[in-house]
Formats: structure tokens, sequence, C-alpha cells
């Protein structure tokens, strides 16, 4: 696994714990679409010099992130936010702290994802 994807999983790994332990007691009714729900991003994305499965954008617009096929951290669909016509952020916060994941497709079966703070750039993605 390359550093910098090591460095993305291990950020995200730290949110998920912290988000774990941290229990919303708000009750405001909202019904927000997810911005990826039934699109032509579901499916399973890998790296494309690698192979490795990276994440799974789900039909309701959630998104797992894997390690070695195991699912470390989910995000919430409603935690993704459309920036543009093929970029998407998706937001991991707990306790006060966040981190971002940056998608952007370049069609429907290729793209990059980014993590602020990320070293050498963009990781190129193929969805199988």
């Amino acid at each position: 696994m390359s550093k910098k994807l090591l460095t993305i999983f291990s950020l995200l790994l730290i949110f998920f714990a912290m988000s774990c332990n941290n229990k919303s007691t708000d009750s405001t009714p909202t019904n927000p679409i997810p911005p990826l729900k039934d699109s032509q991003y579901v499916g399973k994305w890998y790296d494309e010099t690698s192979d490795e499965l990276l994440f799974e954008i789900k039909q309701d617009g959630s998104i797992d992130l894997l390690h070695q096929t195991q699912v470390f951290a989910s995000i919430n669909g409603t935690d993704v936010i459309k920036e543009g016509d093929a970029v998407f952020k998706a937001t991991l916060s707990a306790n006060g702290q966040t981190a971002e994941i940056i998608f952007t497709f370049t069609s429907s079966t290729t793209g990059t994802v980014t993590s602020p703070g990320q070293e050498g750039g963009a990781d190129s993605i193929v969805k199988k």
C-alpha cells in the first residue's frame, strides 16, 4: 500500500474511532437527499495502480472506506456534499475535529481521490 493511502486510512480510522463515542442529541427532523444516492458512481472503486479496493459507494449514497476488503469507516450519504458536476466532498467529524476526502470523477468509471494535506497529489481510482 502506498504511503499516501496509508495516511488517508490512518486519518479516517482515527476519526471513525472518535465518532463511535459521539452521540447526537439533535432532534431536528430533516431529510436531506444524499447527492450520491442512485448515481452513476455507485459501485466498488479501486486504486488504479495496485487494484486494491479502496471504497464502495452504496445505492443509498453512503460510502464505506475499506482496508483489505474490511470496512473500517463509513460516511453517511448526507455527509457528502456535491461541489461541482463530478466533485464530491465527504466529511468525517468527531469531537470538534474533521477530515475531508474529495472525490473527483472524470467519468462513471474513473476519477481521483484526495485528502487535504495528502502528499504527492491525488490517487487515481477506477470502478470495477
